[in-house]
């Protein structure tokens, strides 16, 4: 008796020391070399996983923290392809709060508690609110393409200018060479100089983070896509995050998408009702 529980305890050592050899075997395996990709490469190779499609209909739960304040929205974008973006927030009780259509010449939209509109160009409400970003980034952004605030050219232009490098085991493009900065901050600190970093994921080339600061000030705004899920045998994030950050303010934006229809038939309404004031001065 005595003679089968050895013989059954040295089975199972036999066991236990061939799984420590197989995880040993695999935790010794050294990572894989990732391979250089100058810009133009990375460009492609990341524009060639974009989501394709010719109008999408995202529906998200939105949260927004803004100097220690949290509010609580449900979105509705609806975009179709270069040409229109047009977005429905409601708080999350019910309550209508702001509907907009933007595109690459306008942007009009209605804010709902104070029954107001306003209606202009998409360049002067950018200078009006200190953004400098064009109609490609922002569907971008909301698409997790590359994007680029601080040039309005062709992509394939802009971003074949980029730096590439590794950095954490992820793919970056920059749009400035550190000593450029350096350099341009030395000889003129007056200067607005934009950084940007676009981290690629390797294997899917999808973009994980996009951040940009003004170097003279130091105000950021850095993007984060997270939960990639397949959407028409495309990977497409399901949550961003949005910060905002300077000296005086941090703004934080979490947006989950909690559906995504990609060609479905859009309906983009739009209507100024009588009793509504025209929002002047911006």
């Amino acid at each position: 008796m005595h003679y089968k529980k050895m013989k059954k305890k040295t089975y199972i050592y036999r066991i236990l020391f061939f799984i420590v050899l197989i995880f040993l075997s695999f935790s010794n395996d050294k990572p894989k070399k990732m391979r250089n990709y100058g810009s133009k490469k990375l460009y492609r190779l990341v524009s060639d996983n974009y989501l394709d499609y010719k109008t999408l209909s995202i529906k998200s739960g939105i949260k927004i923290e803004f100097n220690s304040k949290n509010y609580s929205l449900k979105g509705n974008f609806r975009l179709r392809k270069d040409s229109l973006i047009w977005i429905n927030l409601n708080h999350a009780s019910g309550l209508p709060v702001l509907r907009a259509i933007i595109t690459p010449d306008s942007i009009k939209y209605l804010d709902k508690i104070n029954k107001k509109y306003y209606s202009g160009e998409y360049e002067e409400t950018a200078k009006a609110l200190k953004i400098n970003l064009n109609f490609k980034a922002l569907q971008s952004l909301l698409t997790n393409e590359l994007i680029s605030v601080s040039d309005n050219r062709k992509p394939s232009r802009v971003f074949s200018d980029y730096k590439s490098y590794i950095d954490s085991n992820m793919y970056v493009l920059q749009n400035v060479r550190n000593r450029k900065i350096k350099k341009i901050h030395k000889r003129n600190k007056s200067k607005i100089l934009l950084l940007e970093q676009i981290y690629i994921r390797p294997c899917i080339f999808k973009i994980e983070k996009f951040q940009v600061e003004e170097i003279k000030t130091k105000k950021t705004l850095k993007i984060d896509y997270y939960k990639f899920t397949k959407i028409d045998s495309t990977l497409f994030p399901k949550r961003i995050d949005f910060t905002v950050k300077s000296d005086s303010s941090l703004t934080i934006i979490n947006m989950k998408y909690s559906r995504i229809k990609v060609n479905s038939k859009n309906k983009y309404n739009f209507r100024i009702p009588k009793k509504y004031e025209i929002i002047t001065g911006k």
